[in-house]
């Protein structure tokens, strides 16, 4: 469990949910459920989170019972930087955030999604020269080093979709969201 509540994996699918459209916490939660099967989505989690996120200020209720929760300008303003922050962000450890952050790409401006990914994928780059060197300069059967060819393979993987991806969002044709 995260040291902040702010840092835990459900933040960033939650403030995009409430971006989305007010949500009552269970309506969150079961949208929660229903579009990220990649997370664990626990009751009390998502409860105890809402509490967390109105006590920062990024979300706030509106309305009488059922109270829903909308997004406020300073939550709007920490999703746009979990979203940059969690696209650049290349340690392996932090894969689910990054699949997370980028349902939300579309939240940054052109211009920014771009140089951000961009950034990540010449951080990748240096990733996987450094994997595939490795993976020579043991002096060791080809076998004994298999996981690292793996997962430099599957970084050129990724370097490859995101130059594809990126292409497309400095295409004007593209459609895009958010505001210039």
């Amino acid at each position: 469990m995260p040291l902040r509540a702010t840092d835990n994996p459900l933040v960033l699918p939650l403030l995009g949910l409430l971006l989305e459209q007010p949500r009552h916490q269970y309506a969150a939660l079961a949208a929660l459920r229903e579009r990220y099967h990649h997370l664990r989505v626990r009751t009390s989690s998502v409860y105890t989170l809402v509490g967390s996120l109105r006590e920062a200020g990024w979300i706030a209720p509106e309305g009488a019972e059922p109270v829903v929760f909308r997004l406020t300008e300073e939550g709007a303003k920490a999703f746009r930087q979990k979203v940059a922050a969690d696209l650049a962000d290349t340690d392996p450890a932090s894969a689910a955030r990054f699949v997370t952050a980028l349902a939300y790409v579309g939240i940054l401006d052109r211009a920014t999604a771009s140089a951000t990914l961009t950034r990540r994928v010449e951080e990748l780059r240096d990733r996987a020269a450094v994997l595939e060197k490795a993976v020579g300069a043991v002096g060791l059967p080809p076998v004994f080093m298999i996981e690292t060819e793996f997962v430099a393979s599957q970084t050129r993987h990724d370097i490859a979709w995101l130059e594809s991806f990126i292409t497309r969002v400095e295409d004007p044709a593209y459609p895009w969201p958010a505001s210039p």
